[in-house]
């Protein structure tokens, strides 16, 4: 018989992080909006309700690049926080906590060992940034309302 439990086993032996690559997406993603505005035409008209293609496509980019940069400040965290989570416990020469594990990865690999993954991570982390920043934008504005340039049509009746 496994060790495991079930699911609930697995969230028992991994806290949740309080370094995760979240809270610094949304600084990330407000201050490439606020970049974003500030280098826009200034005659350009924007609407302040409901989403065009060139709204979403500028809430996607704004929420790949600010995803992007939570992965490389996160990144060597994770990296020191998997090393510890993945070795065994009264090994010699095992890891005594972050401190000791990101020194040790300095002094032994190299800066880059730091980084390591950091490919894949951040492709995953934009595509979902852009994702998931292009969904909140558009649920933060709410529907479009009748006006709008994107309102649905209204059908005649009958």
């Amino acid at each position: 018989r496994s060790p495991s439990r079930g699911l609930g086993d697995v969230y028992k032996r991994q806290p949740p992080s309080p370094l995760s690559p979240i809270p610094p997406q949304f600084g990330f993603y407000e201050a490439s909006r606020s970049l974003l505005a500030r280098v826009r035409r200034p005659h350009a008209q924007r609407r302040t309700h409901g989403a065009t293609d060139e709204h979403r496509a500028e809430s996607a980019t704004c929420g790949a690049l600010s995803a992007l940069c939570a992965a490389l400040l996160t990144t060597p965290l994770d990296v020191a926080r998997t090393r510890l989570m993945t070795q065994r416990a009264g090994t010699p020469g095992a890891y005594t906590g972050v401190i000791d594990c990101v020194a040790r990865l300095l002094r032994t690999d190299g800066p880059a060992a730091l980084f390591a993954g950091l490919g894949e991570r951040a492709l995953m982390a934009s595509l979902g940034g852009a994702i998931w920043f292009s969904v909140y934008d558009q649920l933060r504005k709410g529907p479009p309302r009748p006006g709008d340039a994107d309102a649905p049509a209204e059908q005649p009746a009958g």
